[in-house]
């Protein structure tokens, strides 16, 4: 499995390469390893954010254990679980090509992504989102709040680094429910530092 997690000062880095099958369970793994490590306090996903897994659980707090602040930096296409992975984080970070799509189902998809999306973006933009099976451009991702901010182009694993740092080194715990929308203010004022 091509899943990479190391530790650099007070961050834990987690790489999720593109061959990866089935990565839910080793992310959450290594997330719920990340959160029990007194030695790190902030953790960074980067890598392949786009992927189905069937073992994706209905609930992000469970995708994504809570506690300390977990941070996304989405280069190219973020899709479908993955997708679902990214707004489960504390914050989100994208490149200027990344891209966003939940691609349509048989069944309306439910659960962890529609719930996400449906505090960060409102009903509408959500719907948008995970109804019509189109791909969205980091601008009306960053527009919408979908993602948080947009990095430089070739900047955003060390932009989303740089806040994982301070998150870290500021001792802050965001909670543990990544659905309200108030639980995000003290992590966005990361961002504005």
């Amino acid at each position: 499995m091509c899943i990479d997690y190391a530790t650099d000062g007070p961050i834990a880095l987690i790489t999720v390469g593109h061959t990866t099958p089935r990565p839910v369970s080793a992310i959450q793994e290594l997330l719920t390893h990340f959160q029990h490590d007194s030695a790190v306090g902030a953790a960074v996903i980067s890598g392949n954010f786009a992927f189905d897994d069937p073992a994706m659980p209905p609930d992000l707090d469970r995708a994504v254990p809570g506690g300390k602040p977990v941070i996304a930096a989405i280069e190219g296409v973020c899709a479908a679980d993955g997708l679902a992975l990214a707004l489960g984080c504390d914050l989100r970070l994208c490149a200027p090509d990344a891209t966003f799509v939940m691609p349509v189902l048989e069944a309306a998809p439910v659960g962890a992504a529609a719930n996400a999306a449906t505090h960060l973006v409102g009903v509408g933009h959500a719907l948008e989102l995970l109804l019509s099976g189109e791909s969205f451009d980091a601008e009306w991702a960053v527009s919408t709040g979908l993602v948080d901010a947009m990095a430089g182009s070739g900047a955003v694993t060390h932009d989303a680094r740089v806040l994982a740092e301070r998150a870290a080194l500021s001792g802050m715990r965001p909670g543990l429910d990544r659905t309200v929308p108030h639980r995000y203010s003290r992590m966005r004022t990361l961002i504005a530092a």
